[in-house]
């Protein structure tokens, strides 16, 4: 192989350290957030911030020893596929394909020596073509939906010498570089009988150190010569393919690439480290540059923009290896119109870019001295925070999203607004980490999420997560349920709140349109009092205040039934005389109210007396000169106009209303006529009158039949006047003290006595006479 056509095979001037990759390697970073353009984005609440970043750097091996080589590729949007020729180091060249679903990793055998270069997919069915840079230079053919084996290999179709690129136009026919002879073979269709068959040849393009890029959106293809510094435009569309013009370059082109907006042709050059961007009127018989930028730079002996890219939106990527190869090569991000490059670090001796073509396409980097492949997309970070009521747990959710829409892992770390880390959550099959922020007190806290892997991804975004106030419920018990007036009743406010918590604050009672009085609550509770209630019913209201965590609320209405007291009176004796003191305990009127007495029925205003604090009173008072008989006692209430009555008997002039009113006339009324009634006539006249005074008229009782039968005929008033002296003695007098005797009694006594002191008397005078 001549020397001058060695550097596009960097692998046979370094010799690589050995490294081991992990299946995904993760590089945590802390720095500004840019996008795509290169600009700080500034969080904002509820932020959405997009970058394009590496995001993935799945491995395609493991590598132990020098040797493995992961070349050029093409990516199958329609089967979820990069392919990568792979040139290892034990002659047996392969073709790498990666799930870009699940990042798992196969090899295809393929046919042949070593130097399996590049490889490319037909948009006509998925075949892929792959270039082995040989002198006798060939094509294998894989059939995308055939399994291959060592002993089963793809087909082969033999090509110039030294292939080194490959491209395959919008109609399928594949266009093959050959370095030596300055020749492309083009490959029939991938659908026709000229799959496997070169139908055409292409003379005299200047191919040594070439490049090359097509664009299938105007059917043109692009073959950059590093050492003749030309570029060759041939029409894709015609067929046979022709070549429809070339333009010279000053620096030498060492990528090339085709802006899909305007069809520029985008050549990078180690000469000056710079991207030029070049257009033509002619149809490319000449060319102007029409931009110019410098490339990203790092401190090492060689850098070798190898590939350009072209986003749709006109963002130019250019990969730049880098010697000594222990220095990681990195890929240079170019504004789409204007504007400085930044770079993103990949791994090590980076090979050509490839971009998938469809919208959001990602860009995959083959790191040849990593074994492993640098995925770049554009990913967008969205965070957002819950809106709860105090008392559920807040949660704060960052979602990263590839604008290719493949999945994406990593991890996301949660800071406040003091910058101090409340957690890190994991970046979840649909995209999403969750981080839950526990219970916070009402009001906004913002949260803000960074992207903490996958590789080199910063971007930050903020939201606020907001609490508002929990609901409440007010209840009132009452206790005891039954009331009667003047009773005291216990008020439990209860107030409850959604999720558990515990409210705190005030509550206040109100009776009807009275407020009763309030009271803090404690552990959600307050009790207060109620007093000398009063008869009726009414509704109690609780109104809970609130708290800083919880909304007011008032109770439903609670019926309060209070009975009424009966009024009643009562007299300390039902039967009573003129003046007697008599007392009357009055109950069940309104406290405080004045009750009137009046005795009926000659109405007699008694007086008045006021109610105690819980309607009740006492009243004394005298009899008042009335008539025998029954009387009533009327109470009523001033205020409430409740009426009490009680009787009281007056017995008749003349009797004793006392509590013994003579039912023991004496302990000897008189039933001992004496044992000596004459032989005394004047010594004692009257301290015995004899139990029978009249029935022993003497010893002579017809000798003298009296001179004088009725000259004093009121001095016996009776014939019999001590046979029963008392058998009645207490009606029509009051009673006289405490002796108990009659006084009726003491008179009929005394008119006995008188009587027979007189016969007694008559009978020693005419016992004188007749002596």
């Amino acid at each position: 192989m001549p020397p001058t056509l060695t550097r596009p095979y960097f692998r046979a001037n370094f010799h690589l350290a050995a490294v081991a990759t992990a299946a995904l390697i993760m590089i945590p970073v802390a720095s500004a957030v840019l996008t795509s353009d290169g600009a700080a984005a500034v969080p904002t609440p509820s932020s959405t911030a997009s970058t394009l970043a590496e995001v993935a750097r799945p491995s395609i091996y493991k590598q132990t020893t020098a040797g493995t080589w992961l070349q050029g590729g093409a990516v199958d949007p329609t089967r979820d596929r990069l392919y990568l020729a792979d040139d290892q180091k034990d002659d047996t060249p392969s073709l790498s394909v990666l799930n870009l679903r699940n990042g798992t990793a196969s090899t295809i055998p393929l046919d042949g020596e070593t130097y399996a270069l590049d490889a490319a997919v037909s948009p006509v069915g998925g075949t892929v073509y792959v270039v082995h840079n040989t002198t006798n230079g060939f094509v294998s053919v894989v059939d995308p939906d055939v399994t291959y084996t060592s002993t089963s290999l793809p087909p082969t179709v033999e090509v110039g010498g030294n292939p080194q690129k490959v491209e395959v136009g919008a109609d399928g026919r594949a266009y093959v570089v050959n370095l030596s002879g300055d020749t492309v073979s083009i490959l029939g269709r991938a659908d026709g009988a000229d799959k496997l068959n070169v139908v055409q040849t292409l003379s005299s393009v200047v191919t040594a150190g070439a490049t090359s890029a097509i664009d299938n959106d105007r059917n043109l293809l692009f073959i950059a010569s590093e050492y003749a510094k030309l570029v060759t435009v041939i029409d894709t569309a015609a067929n046979p393919a022709a070549v429809i013009g070339t333009f010279p370059v000053i620096d030498a082109p060492t990528g090339i690439g085709v802006d899909p907006r305007t069809g520029a042709a985008v050549i990078a050059s180690s000469d000056n480290n710079a991207v030029s961007w070049f257009s033509s009127t002619n149809g490319w018989a000449t060319a102007e540059i029409i931009r110019s930028e410098a490339l990203g730079a790092v401190d090492a002996d060689t850098l070798l923009p190898l590939s350009v890219d072209v986003l749709r939106d006109g963002t130019a990527l250019v990969v730049t290896q880098v010697f000594p190869s222990e220095t990681k090569s990195f890929v240079s991000v170019m504004p789409a119109d204007a504007g400085a490059a930044r770079t993103i670090a990949v791994g090590n001796l980076a090979f050509w870019g490839v971009l998938d073509p469809q919208q959001g396409g990602s860009f995959y980097v083959p790191n040849s001295g990593n074994g492993n492949v640098s995925v770049i997309a554009s990913v967008t970070l969205s965070a957002t925070a819950s809106s709860v009521s105090y008392g559920q747990e807040a949660e704060a959710k960052a979602t990263l999203v590839r604008a290719d829409g493949y999945p994406i892992t990593g991890s996301i770390v949660f800071t406040d607004s003091a910058n101090d880390s409340l957690g890190t959550a994991t970046v979840g099959a649909s995209g999403t980490a969750t981080l839950n922020l526990g219970v916070k007190p009402v009001g906004s806290f913002p949260v803000t999420a960074t992207v903490q892997t996958p590789v080199e991804v910063a971007l930050s975004a903020t939201a606020s997560a907001t609490t508002s106030k929990a609901s409440s419920g007010t209840s009132v018990a009452v206790t005891p349920a039954a009331l009667i007036e003047g009773d005291s009743a216990s008020v439990t406010v209860s107030v409850a709140a959604a999720h558990g918590t515990v409210p705190g604050g005030t509550v206040t009672l109100r009776n009807g349109p009275t407020v009763v009085g309030s009271a803090p609550l404690a552990a959600g509770r307050a009790t207060l009092p109620l007093s000398n209630l009063t008869a009726g019913t009414s509704q109690l209201v609780a109104i809970y205040s609130g708290d800083e965590n919880h909304q007011a609320s008032e109770s439903d209405g609670v019926a309060l039934s209070v009975k009424a007291r009966t009024a009643a009176a009562v007299v300390n004796k039902a039967t009573a005389g003129v003046g007697d003191k008599l007392t009357i305990n009055l109950a069940g009127f309104l406290p405080h109210e004045t009750i009137n007495l009046t005795l009926h029925s000659d109405p007699i205003e008694l007086g008045c007396v006021v109610a105690d604090e819980v309607g009740s009173a006492v009243f004394t008072f005298a009899l008042p000169e009335v008539a025998a008989g029954k009387h009533t006692i009327v109470a009523v209430g001033a205020s409430s106009n409740r009426t009490s009555s009680t009787e009281i008997l007056v017995p008749e002039p003349g009797t004793d209303p006392g509590t013994d009113p003579g039912t023991d006339p004496g302990t000897d009324p008189g039933t001992d006529p004496g044992t000596d009634p004459g032989t005394d006539p004047g010594t004692d006249p009257g301290t015995d009158p004899g139990t029978d005074p009249g029935t022993d008229p003497g010893t002579d009782p017809g000798t003298d039949p009296g001179t004088d039968p009725g000259t004093d005929p009121g001095t016996n008033p009776g014939t019999d006047p001590g046979t029963n002296p008392g058998t009645d003695p207490g009606k029509g007098l009051p009673e006289t003290g405490a002796t108990g005797v009659p006084l009726g009694v003491a008179i009929g006594a005394f008119a006995l006595l008188l009587g027979v002191g007189l016969r007694v008397g008559r009978r020693h005078e005419e016992r004188s006479r007749n002596s």
